[in-house]
């Protein structure tokens, strides 16, 4: 999805909510538009999250050895 996305998006017109259905289309381009202090803080709060999450279902996971 995310080569679609970011490669052949432009290329094929996607609309702008399937950009955002990936985090690059959260993500701005960084010398064109201004990195938002909000926007950075969500998504550094959903990574963290997921990790989080990650750790504990590899804690629980059902291999021994």
């Amino acid at each position: 999805m995310r080569f679609f996305v970011v490669y052949l998006g432009g290329l094929l017109r996607v609309p702008a909510w399937m950009v955002k259905l990936t985090v690059f289309g959260y993500v701005p381009d960084v010398p064109l538009e201004p990195m938002g202090a909000l926007r950075t803080a969500i998504l550094l709060l959903a990574a963290a999250c997921f990790i989080f999450l990650g750790l504990l279902g590899y804690g629980r996971r059902d291999v021994h050895g």
